[in-house]
């Protein structure tokens, strides 16, 4: 059954740079031209601690409640005013006004907690920056977004990484599973008819020891998938040329491999099914789209249920 293409989207915002990159990334690139999708833009603030509202009924303390509350009322101020400009660069953009809404509200669970019950709340994806943390910066994602990782599991999820290249050229990473086809299938829903250029890009794992007769195995097993992967696409609307088939051989990192096919090829965005995704333990150690969504800082990744 063919995917819908994609209806409301719930792009999530903290007031930072990091986050704000995700906005350039929906002005930008051709999926989201002409199209009927609702973005909503949604933030959280810092709400005041429990025991600080206990306190502002105490004359003593009513200074100290008075300052927080003070605090909290800027946190809100200064959210609802980073949302607006991110509404007016959508506008600016060319996405229809009405088009583009703002939601924020005080911090009820947690900030990932809280975002994972909007996002359950009628969206068709998810939207969010990639943020570094401490000395891992250049490969784990900020706790937020891990936590987003682990628990949106029936909705495509996009981490917005810095600096992104080429909006108009997308890779498909594609290996022989339904995960991989669910990533084909909605880029032909959401991206057919945007003047995109697609790359079906397969790793074969292997090295210099491996027989050439296995390496031309794998390559007969992954072969038919591309094509049909490829006539799919067409089927949809895309031009015969403007899909293309990629099998890298003598690989030691799937992953590298897809990474470098996109630094080479100047690709900001990569597609990739979910599988392996749904444990926080096979998120750090697991298979190639994990790798992919850590080692990308310079990418969109959409990683697709």
């Amino acid at each position: 059954m063919p995917m819908e293409p994609l209806k409301k989207i719930l792009v999530a915002l903290d007031g930072s740079d990091r986050s704000f990159e995700a906005i350039k990334y929906i002005a930008k690139v051709p999926m989201f031209r002409n199209t009927d999708a609702e973005f909503c833009l949604f933030g959280i603030y810092d709400a005041m601690p429990r025991y600080m509202q206990d306190m502002g009924k105490d004359p003593m303390f009513r200074k100290t409640y008075s300052e927080v509350q003070h605090w909290e009322n800027q946190k809100k101020r200064d959210l609802r005013d980073f949302l607006e400009k991110c509404g007016k660069t959508l506008v600016d953009a060319g996405i229809g006004e009405s088009n583009v809404k703002t939601k924020y509200q005080k911090k009820k669970v947690g900030i990932a907690r809280d975002i994972i019950a909007e996002a359950k709340s009628g969206y068709g994806a998810l939207m969010i920056g990639r943020k570094g943390a401490g000395v891992m910066k250049n490969v784990v994602l900020g706790s937020t977004a891990m936590k987003l990782l682990s628990a949106i599991t029936e909705m495509p999820l996009a981490l917005v990484g810095r600096d992104i290249p080429t909006p108009g050229k997308i890779i498909v990473a594609m290996d022989n599973s339904d995960y991989s086809m669910r990533a084909v299938d909605f880029v032909a829903a959401n991206l057919s008819g945007k003047d995109y250029k697609i790359h079906l890009v397969h790793a074969v794992r292997d090295d210099v020891d491996t027989p050439a007769e296995m390496t031309e195995h794998f390559i007969d097993e992954i072969a038919p998938v591309l094509n049909d992967a490829k006539a799919r696409l067409v089927q949809s609307g895309f031009a015969e040329d403007s899909v293309v088939i990629k099998i890298l051989t003598k690989q030691r990192s799937r992953a590298k491999a897809v990474m470098d096919e996109a630094e080479n090829e100047e690709i900001g965005t990569i597609m990739t099914g979910r599988r392996g995704l749904n444990k926080v333990v096979e998120f750090f150690m697991g298979r190639v789209s994990n790798k992919i969504v850590q080692m990308a800082r310079f990418n969109a990744v959409w990683v697709v249920t």
